[in-house]
This record gives C-alpha cells, sequence and structure tokens, in this order.
C-alpha cells in the first residue's frame, strides 16, 4: 500500500498474545503464594504491610485501593502501605512474574475483609442490630435499611481497642488486624497425568500496528498503534494503561532501534547511549489502548497479570506491518532490530532478484 510520499509504503501489522503469570516454582524460593497484614489502628487509620515491592508500578496504590474498598474507607491517605520489611511483615517471595495484584493483591483482601467482619460485629454490638443488616461507606458503618442509624469507623475502633463498653468484645478476638496468606486455586502442587499447572492466571492482548516503510531510506515509521488488553479485573486503569504504554515502547526499542554491536575481537561497540539507542517521546506514536474484563476465576479479586505482557506482541505486530508494506517484494525478517540499514538491505537484495 503506497503512502502520499512516493518512496513509502503502509503496511497494517496484527498479533494476540497469551501471558502466563503468578508462577510457582516448588523446591525453590519463587513460589506461587504472598502475605499480607491489614490492622486498623485505634485511630481509625490503616496499616498494611506486605513483603512485595513496587519497582515503579504503582503497587502502593493497587494495595490501598484494594484496602479502602474492602474497608469502606474515606479516602486511599487513611491507608499506610509497607513494603517488603521481612522485620515486620509476613513471608512473602517480592515482585516478579506479573503477579502481585494476583497474590498480594489477593492476600490483602482477605486479610481486609477479615478485618471488616470483626468491624461490623463491634458496630452491631453498639447500635444494637444485626450484623447482616450493615455496611461500611466512607468511613460510616450504618444500618442498611435505616442509613441514619449509624457509627464512624473511628468510633468503632475506639471501643474495640479499650473494650468500652465493657461487652463490645465479648467472644470476639482482640485486635482489628488479620494476616493472610494466598496461593492461586489454579496452581496444582502434586504432579498430575497432564503434568502440572504452575501459574495463577492467564494474561492476553491484542495489538494492531500502522506503519510506514521508506524504500529509499529503511526508515520504519509507526504510524499507529493499538493495544487490547485483558488483565482480569482492573483495579486502577490508569496503571494499567501506564504499564501497556511502556512494555510497547520497550518494544518498539527491541524490534526498530535497540542492537548490542561487537568488533571483530568480540569487543562491544554500543558502549553508550549514543551507540545503544532507545525511544524517547520523540519515536514514540500515540498507543491507543483499550481494555477488556473478563475476571479470572482463581483468585478473590479476579485479577491476572499486567507487568509483561503488553512487550510481548510488540516484534510479532511490527514485523508482520512491515512485510505488508514490503509485500511487493516477499520479503521474510528473520532478524532484529529492523534499524534503516538493515531495512535497506533487504529491500535492495529483494529488488536485485526480482529483475
Amino acid at each position: 500500500m503506497k503512502s502520499l510520499k512516493t518512496t513509502c509504503r503502509l503496511g497494517i501489522g496484527f498479533s494476540i498474545t497469551l501471558e502466563p503469570t503468578g508462577s510457582h516454582y516448588p523446591g525453590s524460593y519463587m513460589l506461587g503464594y504472598e502475605g499480607a497484614t491489614v490492622r486498623v489502628e485505634p485511630s481509625g487509620k490503616v496499616t498494611v504491610h506486605v513483603a512485595s515491592v513496587s519497582m515503579g508500578t504503582g503497587h502502593e496504590t493497587m494495595v490501598a485501593q484494594i484496602v479502602a474498598e474492602e474497608l469502606g474507607l474515606r479516602d486511599l491517605s487513611d491507608v499506610t502501605v509497607i513494603e517488603s520489611d521481612s522485620r515486620s511483615g509476613p513471608v512473602g517471595f517480592g515482585s516478579w512474574a506479573s503477579r502481585t495484584t494476583i497474590t498480594t493483591g489477593s492476600a490483602v483482601a482477605l486479610a481486609a475483609r477479615d478485618v471488616k467482619k470483626k468491624i461490623l460485629q463491634v458496630a452491631a454490638r453498639l447500635l444494637q442490630e444485626e450484623e447482616a443488616q450493615l455496611d461500611i461507606k466512607n468511613g460510616i458503618i450504618f444500618v442498611k435499611t435505616k442509613p441514619q442509624k449509624s457509627i464512624t469507623l473511628e468510633e468503632v475502633t475506639h471501643a474495640a481497642y479499650t473494650y468500652y463498653p465493657q461487652k463490645v468484645m465479648e467472644g470476639v478476638e482482640p485486635g482489628l488486624e488479620s494476616t493472610r496468606f494466598f496461593m492461586p486455586t489454579s496452581i496444582e502442587t502434586a504432579e498430575g497425568p497432564e503434568g502440572r499447572n504452575t501459574y495463577g492466571a492467564t494474561a492476553n492482548s491484542a495489538h494492531a500496528a500502522l506503519v510506514e516503510v521508506d524504500e529509499e531510506t529503511g526508515v520504519v515509521t509507526v504510524k499507529r498503534y493499538v493495544v487490547v488488553t485483558d488483565c482480569g479485573r482492573i483495579i486502577n486503569p490508569l496503571i494499567v494503561e501506564g504499564q501497556v504504554i511502556g512494555g510497547v515502547v520497550q518494544g518498539l526499542g527491541g524490534v526498530l532501534y535497540e542492537e548490542n554491536v561487537y568488533n571483530a575481537d568480540g569487543q562491544p561497540l554500543s558502549t553508550t547511549f549514543m551507540d545503544y539507542i532507545i525511544p524517547t517521546s520523540l519515536e514514540s506514536p500515540k498507543i491507543e489502548v483499550y481494555m477488556k474484563e473478563s475476571p479470572s476465576p482463581f483468585n478473590p479479586l479476579g485479577a491476572k497479570g499486567i507487568g509483561e505482557n503488553p512487550i510481548e506482541g510488540v516484534a510479532a505486530t511490527i514485523v508482520n506491518a512491515v512485510e505488508d508494506a514490503l509485500s511487493e517484494y516477499n520479503i521474510k525478517i528473520t532478524s532484529l532490530p529492523l534499524t534503516p540499514s538493515r531495512v535497506y538491505e533487504l529491500i535492495k537484495h529483494a529488488k536485485r532478484h526480482k529483475t
């Protein structure tokens, strides 16, 4: 397909991806479970301890959102998240394999639900209502059929920690906290007749790109890039969008720019970012991200991983698009990156053999 520029051709490429996430490797310290502790302090504020650690991927926000939603808090600022402190937090194995929302997030949700049950038990005695008739929103515990009859979370925590009125904690374990561990139910810890599944959920995505290839220079320009991603239930759409955009840009670097070059003696020549090219905002196209939610049945959040899946379809998508643009020459791409010189040589070789 010809571009408006006489030396340029347009091509469209597609790919689909499947990414098993939340790995479990028996016999190692890379196991499929994580722990979390959720504690409502006497002030009504919440402290959460988790073993995972954010690498700029927004885990703290995700954890705080889950707790705020489960406990019906007023604001995320009511939640303090403490990560990766083995002296005070539960046992866990960290952040890898696109697993944190699946494992840590689920453990956080389960612990928060335990704490919520205890809060409602105490509130039911203070309000003299049945526990099943109560709910929490914006830090207020209220009777569902009589919302005006209510009590604040701070009042409940004060009663729970001071045992006043005296019988308010009768039959209830002291404290407003819970530690829970979670491993996805899809993980099989024993070998079966068909092997063993060691993953917690499977994410997937579909990619499409429109590229322009200049026959005279070999330059490949990505004109449009679209991704539809399914990472299960989405906790924070902005974080998911950021993960997808970052993964696609990293993938574009691998397929179009990044190359380790060595001389005849095996000495590296790509020793600085002047030689090892990575895409900046100037080289990156506008990336359109669409999200589809199909919750996983294997964890209480319905989550699937999102950390690694976005990059996986980029190379195939761009290669397919470039081959489509140059379909007249029947070019088959077998190596990356598609630098201008490499694309130019492919075109030159194809033209020579065509004639």
